[in-house]
């Protein structure tokens, strides 16, 4: 039985596959399986997973059709046997010590997560950087508040980390969710952890494509991404995490007045608009006062729920503005 179970869902990937799985058979630390999940591709990928399983025993492909990638995650969870998970997205590459150095970091401090530097490519291309291996550690509340309150990829990405599998299982991929399905677990992983690790070594290099999909034009598959803001809310709120709940209020109804804008100028879809709005509305009326929702702070949240009145707010705002310079 192998330590270490790599998940990779492939869908349509066919330029950047190669590179993506002979990153991961490069690895210094060889005791790791490696599924690949085709999640039923129109192009080549789905023949290049069975070529390269035909060459390396540690690689198990299944084929389904299309469901999504929380789907194809989950599918890699179930038919995985190691003890630690790690997941890599099929467009992406890593370093070859990627998993020695989140394996070993995690076993030095007993943690159940390990966490590594993320590098932003274009098309793949890397300028040199110094490795070093600065490690920190985190208890679950820490973790939650340092990435939450940064807001960074370590907080909404779940590539880069290394996870007990028992913590997984607990939290699986919500189905149906299409976006920001990484942000909807992530968390969940740092409460249930007991120590998480993190280093500043630069390990997994996310390549920026463009038509990917956080790269693509708005459409209603976005709307998922207000349940995982909501879900969270309520989290911070139940577990006392004041000063991320304060903020990621802020984030969420100024997200709902964003969608609620695109919902009309891309699609004139007044039914879902109406819904988005009415929303904002009771949040804002629950809110306003102790977490201070003002206009000044969440001007695109009142141009949806007042626009008649917001113009005037800022014209008066503006000629204030005026006489108190002249």
């Amino acid at each position: 039985m192998p330590k270490i179970s790599v998940i990779v869902p492939v869908y349509n990937v066919e330029k950047y596959l190669s590179n993506c799985i002979d990153s991961i058979l490069a690895q210094t630390f060889t005791d790791f399986e490696l599924l690949l999940i085709d999640d039923g591709s129109t192009d080549g990928g789905g023949d290049i997973c069975d070529e390269y399983e035909k060459k390396d025993n540690r690689i198990h492909v299944i084929h389904q059709k299309n469901q999504g990638v929380s789907v194809a995650r989950n599918v890699g969870i179930e038919n995985s046997t190691g003890e630690y998970l790690l997941f890599v997205d099929s467009d992406d590459f890593v370093d070859k010590q990627y998993i020695e150095v989140l394996y070993n970091n995690l076993i030095s401090v007993s943690a159940d997560l390990s966490i590594c530097t993320i590098l932003d490519v274009h098309e793949g291309f890397i300028n040199y950087f110094k490795f070093s291996n600065n490690i920190k550690c985190y208890n679950n509340r820490q973790a939650i508040e340092h990435f939450g309150m940064i807001n960074k990829k370590n907080f909404y990405t779940i590539y880069a980390k290394l996870v007990k599998r028992s913590i997984v299982e607990k939290n699986r991929f919500p189905i149906g969710r299409a976006f920001s399905e990484d942000r909807a677990v992530l968390y969940k992983w740092y409460f249930a952890a007991n120590k998480i690790v993190e280093t500043d070594a630069v390990l997994y290099f996310y390549n920026i494509i463009e038509g990917s999909a956080i790269h693509r034009k708005y459409d209603y598959y976005m709307l998922g991404e207000l349940d995982t803001e909501r879900e969270m809310l309520n989290f911070f709120k139940e577990n006392n995490f004041y000063e991320l709940y304060h903020k990621f209020l802020y984030n969420y109804v100024d997200e709902i007045g964003r969608q609620y804008n695109e919902i009309l100028s891309n699609f004139n879809d007044k039914a879902t608009a109406k819904k988005l709005k009415k929303q904002l509305k009771q949040i804002v009326k629950k809110e306003k006062y102790e977490h201070n929702l003002c206009p000044k702070n969440n001007p695109v949240c009142y141009n949806v729920l007042y626009p008649k009145t917001m113009r005037i707010y800022w014209t008066c705002k503006g000629l204030v503005s005026k006489i108190k310079k002249g």
